[in-house]
């Protein structure tokens, strides 16, 4: 992937712009201020309650799988 770099200013009222083509389709983005004092920026794509619910009992599956609590998958979720 090509690394694309840009200078941003930041306004009297603190604010960035991002260029239209860092933010064609994403709506929202997770900051995280890094210990070298970069931040990072990180695409999020907002989900339901209903599809948070689901990704969350995913990740619990799969770590219970990681630590070798889960053995055996019902064969209903082969399917």
């Amino acid at each position: 992937m090509e690394r694309v770099t840009r200078n941003l200013e930041v306004d009297k009222r603190g604010r960035i712009t991002l260029p239209k083509e860092y933010r064609v389709g994403i709506e929202t983005f997770y900051s995280e201020k890094l210990a070298d004092g970069s931040i990072k920026l990180v695409p999020q794509m907002p989900v339901s309650m209903a599809e948070a619910k689901v990704l969350e009992s995913l990740r619990n599956s799969l770590n219970s799988f990681k630590k070798g609590k889960t053995k055996k998958v019902p064969s209903k979720w082969i399917d």
